[in-house]
């Protein structure tokens, strides 16, 4: 009977040994069920879907404008900012091999004739497309969205003065023309705003404008490129053309339509946490190459804690990334000041050499938060976020107000052609979702 009471009595500890590990190791790191995350602190994959990157395309088709009033774009034998500029587009290295050639636009706007690259070249430096056809910008955007629809291309460019002019026959344009010019845009772009990620991207330069005898009319014409196709291609076109510009330094602005940013592509950096042990469960699952947005063991002995994120911002234009400064970014915690979280460093990678880990995420930026606190709770989320910073349309004003097309240094109908893209959808701020970290001090 003793022995049996023995075994019996050893038999109980050991179930209740069980059963208390067990309690302790079912408990919830995430306690109070914060949200973005899992119980188990690890990042919902609802979440990884607004993770918003840029994408090489496979084909671009570029589309020129050659009408009376780009003529002094055109002239032979004086070189304008513009044939420079359209030239290192042609030749830059990542673009050459997938711009599949250069169509110029008859005088309706619906038909085309193609060149490749070399030859579009030669004949615009000889001065081959000076003309006196008219500019139908409707048209030349209805050619170009066929072509990215058939999947003739991913993305199509426009190279065009904008400065269309619908004038009926006795010489006047009334606002029910403007009207309508706005209203044609708005159509033809709202089924593929709604139904796809079609986007369009506007970008503006200056050139200077001759007359016939190489005289400067205007040393700052504007001329746009409008890009067109799908969000992530659109993206990445961009930001190739916007680099090739910016070192003739001709660029003037750009502004995108119907690009919804997201959330960029983050991690915590592998070795950059002190003071905190990492979550395992999500450094098997994530790690390798992709993504970490979890601390448990936050110790208060450490204070304070800093954690770097490692972004991916590669779809915005450099020169704008390389302008963020500490105060264009929110931080705050799901308990509010009870947690003291702030960015205290930016850079760009001289210092990461961990960050080549990250094959997933190919940081562009590193921000180094600080933490102190979490004394009243067990758990926090921390939301990183890019303050709400619009997209830059200011510098557009410049080239508003043409009261008619013959004023070189304005765009007559720009205001027209934006808003009627407007009405499809309203401009999106450059970063629209959060970046989240999870903060326990368990480490279950």
């Amino acid at each position: 009977m003793k022995n049996y009471l023995l075994k019996f009595s050893t038999i109980s500890i050991i179930v209740f040994c069980l059963f208390c590990i067990s309690s302790c190791c079912c408990d919830p790191l995430n306690q109070d069920k914060l949200t973005p995350y899992h119980d188990d602190g690890v990042l919902k994959s609802e979440h990884f879907s607004s993770f918003y990157s840029s994408e090489k395309p496979g084909r671009i088709c570029m589309y020129m404008e050659s009408s009376g009033s780009m003529n002094g774009l055109f002239r032979p034998k004086h070189g304008t900012r513009f044939q420079y500029d359209i030239s290192a587009i042609l030749t830059c290295g990542e673009l050459t091999n997938i711009i599949t050639g250069v169509n110029i636009f008859n005088n309706n706007g619906d038909g085309v004739q193609q060149y490749d690259p070399s030859e579009f070249r030669r004949k615009m430096n000889k001065g081959d497309f000076v003309s006196q056809q008219s500019t139908f910008i409707p048209a030349m955007i209805n050619t170009m969205l066929k072509d990215v629809d058939s999947c003739a291309c991913d993305v199509a460019v426009l190279i065009s003065d904008m400065k269309y002019s619908p004038v009926r026959s006795d010489g006047t344009v009334t606002q029910t023309d403007i009207q309508q010019y706005e209203l044609d845009i708005k159509n033809l772009f709202e089924s593929r705003f709604t139904e796809t990620d079609m986007s369009v991207s506007l970008i503006c330069c200056e050139s200077e404008f001759l007359d016939k005898n190489g005289r400067v009319l205007c040393s700052e014409f504007p001329y746009y490129l409008v890009l067109v196709g799908k969000a992530s291609n659109v993206a990445w076109v961009r930001n190739q053309i916007i680099e090739v510009l910016n070192d003739k330094n001709n660029l003037m602005g750009c502004i995108d339509f119907n690009v919804n940013y997201g959330c960029p592509k983050y991690t915590i950096l592998p070795n950059e946490v002190i003071g905190a042990i990492r979550n395992s469960n999500e450094l098997t699952s994530y790690l390798s190459g992709q993504h970490c947005s979890s601390i448990v063991g936050f110790d208060d002995s450490f204070q304070p804690v800093k954690v770097v994120f490692g972004v991916n911002y590669n779809h915005l234009p450099q020169t704008l990334v390389t302008s963020l400064q500490l105060d264009d970014f929110s931080i705050c915690s799901h308990w509010g000041h009870n947690l003291d979280a702030k960015i205290v460093n930016i850079d760009y990678g001289q210092n990461h050499k961990s960050s080549n880990e990250c094959s997933y995420v190919a940081p562009n930026i590193y921000l180094t938060v600080e933490l102190t606190g979490l004394s009243m709770y067990e758990d926090d989320v921390i939301e990183v976020k890019l303050d709400s910073k619009s997209q830059d349309i200011e510098w557009l004003n410049k080239y508003y107000g043409a009261t008619r097309e013959g004023e070189l240094e304005k765009t007559y109908l720009l205001e027209s052609f934006i808003n009627g893209l407007k009405l499809v959808k309203p401009l999106y701020d450059i970063q629209n979702s959060s970046m989240y970290m999870f903060v326990s001090k368990n480490n279950n």
